[in-house]
């Protein structure tokens, strides 16, 4: 044998003895075993002179019989423990038992004649669960048990004996009765077969609703980050979340407009916030969607200075076009809104049904924005306590921010996130590791762009608007063009002679294109070309204002007029 072979055998051995000899964490039961063990050995080891006496099987067997019956065992029980004494290395400690190699664990034992197991207590033979029985039970349990009733095992388990193993008599009486065959299968060896043959997804499925299953039972292996593919742009959520709290008009700050909803695009790929629209409740969701998409394709450092927020470029640097865009069944379940992102070439894609946690990375965004938020803004009210109270304070008079004020607020706080946040659960790749790449979501982004595959599609804003803004019919008057009751006009219209028009031939209908967050200017196309139009010297104070402020206002002058 080689001197290696050797060597290796030595520590195997050694290695194997060390645990053996361990009897600092046996069971009472194995110390029981082991130290009955060695009485037997060294009584084995007395009752010879010479231990060589030990080898010559005269001298043996004559005191392997004595100490077997002095302890009462077999003298095969006597041999076992000197065997294993003298194989290996004639230590006390190789007599531990090692009842874990005992009973042949997840071993199926084979039906025979024979009834398997203990003697039942009842003093009936009882039954194997052959092949046969097992097709019983996967029966019983599909009829019974996967379903919306939810019976109990043991209800199952007794029906199974009504239609199975019970025999049909009749009385005196002509009556017909059930009656248990002899042998059939106990509760607990169907308990047994079905703790072993069950499939978790079914039986939640099937009994609670694949809902449910979905949201509580099923594996969460892998992570959605693994969604985005190529790198930066390749995949962004949308998703939505109202504010518990109110604004007020900046046309009448004694007018209460409702309570804002942030609409959010993410960047799948590096966690970044892409873009933003603030709107209101009880306003169409696809207007805020499309805004917020919009906002996502086109440039932030002009978006930033609408609401007096100067950045650097480089603080928010995102103004291009997606592979695909994944949010709520409902929110993109709009055939405008489908034509619209087709036509920019994205590809919509739809969470499955149940699978809130698709969009775990948003909702986590929403907490960190609202949190930070919530510390500045007066009037912030926990609207899940409200609605259990029954006398409720009136958290609308402490309203004080309008939407423009509000959305100064929340691009601040995305611009913190964006640059500082560090993303505890974000796993970076082995080449992100290697490039010292920080979890903070704008370097992750800029890393993607430098290293990732795949190359940022952009288009020009005036595209992007068409395709994006929301749109609705204008009337052209001798006025203007009016919409909202306001009044438009451009350089456009007065050399085509709209108005003139409007006078002599009469009103007609144009589409026109608005950005919900400032009517102080809407678009109408021309030769494909979008060609603004301005409101008029009169309605100047509505200049910046929103669809919100404006549809407020209008309705509340009417209700003074009225009285």
């Amino acid at each position: 044998m080689k001197m290696g072979t050797l060597r290796e055998k030595a520590i195997e051995e050694t290695t194997e003895e060390a645990v053996i000899c361990s009897t600092e964490n046996l069971t009472e039961a194995e110390r029981e075993y082991h130290e009955r063990a060695v009485q037997i050995v060294k009584r084995v080891l007395e009752g010879v002179e010479h231990k060589e006496q030990l080898f010559m099987s005269d001298y043996r067997a004559k005191v392997v019989q004595k100490v077997a019956q002095e302890f009462g065992v077999t003298p095969t029980t006597v041999k076992k423990y000197l065997l294993a004494f003298w194989k290996r290395g004639q230590h006390f400690g190789v007599l531990v038992p090692n009842f874990k190699k005992c009973g042949g664990k997840y071993k199926e034992r084979k039906a025979g004649e024979r009834k398997r197991g203990r003697p039942r207590s009842d003093g009936k033979t009882g039954m194997n669960v052959d092949e046969r029985v097992k097709k019983i039970f996967k029966t019983a349990l599909n009829r019974y048990y996967y379903g919306p009733k939810n019976l109990r095992l043991q209800d199952v388990y007794e029906l199974m004996l009504k239609d199975f193993f019970s025999d049909t008599i009749q009385t005196q009486d002509g009556e017909e009765i059930k009656v248990l065959q002899d042998k059939y299968p106990t509760i607990y060896q169907f308990r047994y077969w079905f703790k072993k043959e069950n499939n978790v997804k079914k039986e939640v499925s099937k009994r609670l609703g694949e809902e449910v299953y979905q949201q509580r039972y099923r594996p969460i292996t892998g992570n959605a980050t693994q969604d985005a593919g190529l790198g930066p742009a390749t995949l962004w959520q949308v998703d939505s979340t109202i504010f518990d709290v109110y604004l007020v008009s900046s046309l009448n700050r004694n007018l209460i407009i409702g309570r804002p909803i942030l609409y959010v695009v993410v960047d799948i790929f590096s966690h970044l916030i892409v873009g933003i629209h603030v709107s209101l409740e009880n306003f169409n969701s696809y207007s805020g969607v499309m805004m917020a998409l919009f906002n996502s394709m086109t440039s932030k450092q002009k978006f930033c200075q609408k609401y007096g927020v100067n950045i650097r470029s480089d603080e928010w640097d995102v103004a291009c076009i997606p592979q695909r865009i994944l949010a709520d069944r409902g929110e993109l379940n709009n055939t405008f809104i489908e034509s619209a992102i087709e036509n920019l070439g994205i590809t919509i894609q739809n969470n499955p049904p149940y699978r809130p946690d698709y969009k775990g990375h948003v909702e986590k965004m929403f907490d960190m924005i609202k949190s930070s938020i919530d510390s500045v803004v007066d009037g912030v009210f926990d609207s899940k306590r409200e609605n259990q109270r029954s006398s409720r304070k009136d958290w609308r008079l402490e309203a004080n921010l309008t939407v423009q004020e509000f959305t100064k607020i929340v691009i601040q706080s995305v611009i913190h996130y964006n640059n500082h946040h560090v993303l505890s659960n974000y796993v970076l790749t082995k080449e992100m590791l290697e490039a010292g790449v920080q979890k903070i979501p704008r370097r992750i982004w800029e890393y993607g762009i430098n290293n990732q595959k795949g190359v940022l599609r952009t288009l020009h804003e005036d595209v992007v608007k068409f395709y994006l803004l929301p749109s609705a019919e204008a009337v052209v008057t001798p006025k203007g063009v009016m919409y909202k009751n306001m009044a438009y006009v451009s350089d456009f219209c007065y050399e085509h002679n709209w108005f003139g028009e409007a006078r002599t031939k009469g009103h007609w209908k144009v589409r026109i294109w608005y950005d919900p967050t400032d009517l102080g200017q809407i678009y109408t196309l021309h030769n494909e070309k979008p060609q603004p139009l301005y409101l008029v010297e009169h309605f100047h104070h509505l200049n910046e204002k929103t669809i919100y402020e404006i549809e407020q206002t209008m309705e509340e002058v009417k209700k003074q007029e009225k009285t």
